[in-house]
């Protein structure tokens, strides 16, 4: 057994890499016919946890600005009601208030990444229609049938494409 070729080097590293993934659909964007079902997965997974990601970050700002709203509306009860607090409470209320404006940020930041990973999960899913399609085409003409055969082969890892080259066309 050999080693691992460089395009399933490359798979490995977009499984892991949203930027990786984006770059291996960009380049076959304009022959997705060129794509496995399992890159596609690969891109798939890769931006289903960014989006997982952005999420979770976006939920934990939440919380943590609920937080300081609670506290923020302690804080003006105290000083409301007890006066020699006032200037005290109002310290900390506006160390609290730039705190909300951080989080709401980092809230902000969640959700971009989040918008962003579903955006190219729906690229994908009508990439992966053109992909089917562009397939179906090609599958009608016998000298399309021979360039899939030959795409099918090149993308195979090695062990498969060796067995296959020696089995006749139908």
């Amino acid at each position: 057994m050999g080693g691992m070729t460089l395009r399933e080097a490359e798979l490995g590293e977009a499984i892991q890499s949203p930027k990786v993934a984006l770059s291996l659909l960009l380049r076959y964007e304009a022959e997705p016919e060129r794509l496995t079902e399992m890159e596609l997965e690969a891109i798939a997974a890769a931006f289903t946890r960014e989006a997982s990601q952005g999420r979770n970050i976006a939920d934990a700002a939440s919380v943590l600005a609920g937080l300081i709203v609670t506290v923020l509306v302690g804080l003006l009860a105290i000083s409301v009601s007890v006066p020699k607090l006032a200037d005290s409470t109002n310290m900390v209320a506006l160390a609290l208030g730039v705190l909300f404006f951080l989080i709401v940020l980092g809230m902000m930041y969640g959700l971009r990444f989040e918008t962003r990973a579903e955006s190219v999960l729906s690229s994908l899913d009508l990439l992966r229609v053109r992909r089917e399609r562009h397939i179906i085409e090609m599958s009608r003409t016998r000298r399309g049938r021979r360039a899939l055969v030959a795409l099918w082969i090149s993308a195979a890892p090695a062990s498969q494409s060796t067995a296959a080259i020696g089995k006749p066309l139908r």
